[in-house]
Parts: structure tokens; sequence; C-alpha cells
């Protein structure tokens, strides 16, 4: 089975409860993370082939973290928010997880949901986002 290319192709495996809401929505949330995302590819940019899956991530966070979504998520019952703070424990044995610290806080809000986690991971990965090295000469 080959990767998908598009980001309506990535969403599909991303984030299945988006996408099952059908394209009239899901193509609002991928229209709106387009938007907001760095439309720059290349070396300034996402690699072209990472660009769709990071739209896909975006939309589905965005998706997530709206106002409505949150509302009726609680309505019926299901998890709207994950945080990765919960300690879990099974048999005795106790593991708590961390947030990763945030540089900014618009990453802050991207680490609200495994979406926005997954978007940042991946953004850190690129060249173009990731931490960089300057050479100073001082003369």
């Amino acid at each position: 089975m080959a990767l998908p290319t598009t980001a309506a192709g990535h969403l599909q495996f991303q984030c299945r409860e988006l996408y099952a809401l059908g394209e009239g929505v899901y193509s609002y949330w991928i229209d709106t993370a387009e938007a907001e995302i760095n439309p720059t590819t290349g070396i300034n940019g996402w690699s072209g082939s990472t660009r769709p899956l990071a739209v896909a991530l975006l939309a589905a966070h965005l998706w997530a973290r709206n106002p409505a979504t949150i509302a009726a998520a609680e309505a019926t019952g299901i998890v709207s928010a994950e945080s990765a703070t919960n300690p879990l424990t099974q048999k005795g044995l106790s593991r708590s997880y961390s947030v990763p610290a945030a540089a900014s806080p618009e990453e802050a809000s991207l680490l609200t949901t495994r979406w926005g986690q997954a978007f940042v991971d991946l953004r850190r990965r690129q060249p173009a986002f990731g931490p960089r090295t300057v050479a100073l000469s001082i003369r």
C-alpha cells in the first residue's frame, strides 16, 4: 500500500473521527490548516513529502480544539482533550508522563492534543524549523 500524498489521505489514517464527518467538514479544517502553516517547501520550509502530513495533523488539532467539537464530545462522553500528564497504573506499577516543554505559547497550545503533539514533533524534525547552529566570526 502506498503512503498518502494528500492532506485528506493522511487525515483518513491520522484522525478517523474527523475524516468520518465527510469531505464537506474535513476539507474546511484542511483549508484552515493550509492557511496557517508555513507555505514554504524545500530548504527553507517543509520537505515536499511531509507537508501534506503536517497539514492533516494541524487540521485535526484545530478541529479537536474547536469549542463546538469540545462541547459535542463532552455531551456524548467522548474524550475531547488529552494530556500526557495522567499517571497510568497497572498491577502496582505506576508510570508518569509529562508534556514536553513548549518553546512558545503557540506550541503550548499544540501540545494539548495528540495531533498537535505529532505536528510539533514533525516540525521539529524539519531542518528549516529545527534547532540551528550559528557560527560567529569575531575579529
